[in-house]
């Protein structure tokens, strides 16, 4: 496979301009999906709205667990506001370029997206009823993947990449360490991405030889055409131990409102009133054992869905104290709801 160079230059962080293979075009392309993504959720009601981001397809264990496996790989281009897509851009505009320039497009466009689905299905397994968004993972998976071809070329480059490792390593240090002091910060997501980059860079760090050496000590270096057939077993490998990673999620997701709660939506859907209704009530019951905002979040909406289920049943007394719930508790953690269960409330004071 050609990764479209052949001669690289004296250090991993400087390269030609010459020649349309040296521009990183993946890097730009995936930053650019990022801030449309971004622009979207912004015109949808914004960034930092749950609602907003689980529309758009946002990591939400319960979710994933009743088959949108999809979410997967959206989580990895939304953010919750600027702060955190300009720390995630800034993040790929920096290592972006050197891994693609290192590695190809074709590699390194397929590091960045196995590194966030990585870090997504580590979330999943390990953080499963939190509501996950960034590119975080997939930028951990680049920052990996750069160390992996430092240490795989150190005997080639020398002490040109000593020190550029050395960094790397205390920056992801920095960063990890920042993320358990956190509170919001996904450091499993961080941390599925980081290993499954470092183990794709490695399988896939192309072979350079020295050319020349330097007066300053700098080595002027070539890379072969490709990386052997063989070493591509790396994705399938990774692939399986993601879908492994995934069931084990599925088998190991805690009990919580949410569960319930979307249980109850698919009763409902299908008409099923009675299945549906235990589902609302062991939702409401769940959430009780669930920390703010958190709680009421899930409560607005059990209280909403267990309101329209009381009122196809015929049961308008108990629909209405369902409703006016659901808007007292929406007005804490769910606007949506809260606007919702009122008009509905309204529609049946007028019947």
């Amino acid at each position: 496979m050609d990764h479209g160079f052949r001669d690289y230059p004296a250090h991993p962080h400087e390269t030609k301009r010459s020649g349309g293979e040296r521009r990183p075009v993946v890097t730009w392309a995936l930053l650019a999906a990022n801030v449309i993504m971004w622009l979207l959720t912004t015109a949808a009601g914004g960034a930092g709205d749950s609602d907003v981001l689980l529309d758009f397809g946002a990591m939400f264990g319960p979710l994933i667990a009743s088959g949108e496996y999809w979410r997967l790989v959206t989580a990895m281009f939304l953010h919750a506001g600027i702060p955190h897509l300009a720390f995630n851009g800034l993040g790929l505009i920096i290592f972006g370029p050197q891994v693609e320039r290192a590695y190809g497009r074709v590699s390194f466009l397929t590091i960045y997206i196995l590194s966030g689905i990585s870090g997504s299905a580590a979330s999943y397994l390990l953080n499963s009823i939190s509501i996950g968004v960034g590119a975080s993972g997939a930028i951990f998976g680049v920052v990996g993947a750069l160390a992996a071809f430092l240490v795989t070329q150190r005997r080639v480059l020398g002490t040109v990449s000593q020190g550029t490792l050395y960094g790397l390593v205390l920056l992801l240090g920095l960063n990890l360490a920042y993320g358990l002091v956190t509170p919001g910060i996904d450091n499993w997501a961080h941390l599925g991405g980081l290993a499954a980059g470092f183990a794709l860079g490695w399988a896939l760090s192309p072979k350079l030889r020295l050319v020349a050496q330097t007066i300053f000590g700098a080595p002027t270096v070539a890379a072969d055409a490709g990386v052997p057939l063989r070493r591509w077993l790396v994705v399938p490998t990774l692939l399986i131990l993601l879908v492994a990673a995934v069931s084990l999620a599925e088998a190991t997701m805690p009990d919580n409102a949410y569960t319930h709660l979307y249980a109850a939506e698919r009763n409902y859907r299908r008409d099923n009133l009675e299945g549906a209704l235990t589902q609302a009530d062991a939702a409401i019951a769940s959430a009780d054992s669930m920390g703010l905002p958190q709680a009421l979040h899930a409560a607005a909406e059990a209280f909403l869905l267990r309101g329209r289920i009381y009122r196809d049943m015929g049961r308008m007394a108990e629909a209405r104290s369902d409703f006016a719930r659901a808007v007292r508790f929406g007005e804490f953690g769910n606007g949506r709801v809260s606007t919702e269960a009122a008009q509905l409330l309204q529609e049946m004071g007028r019947r």
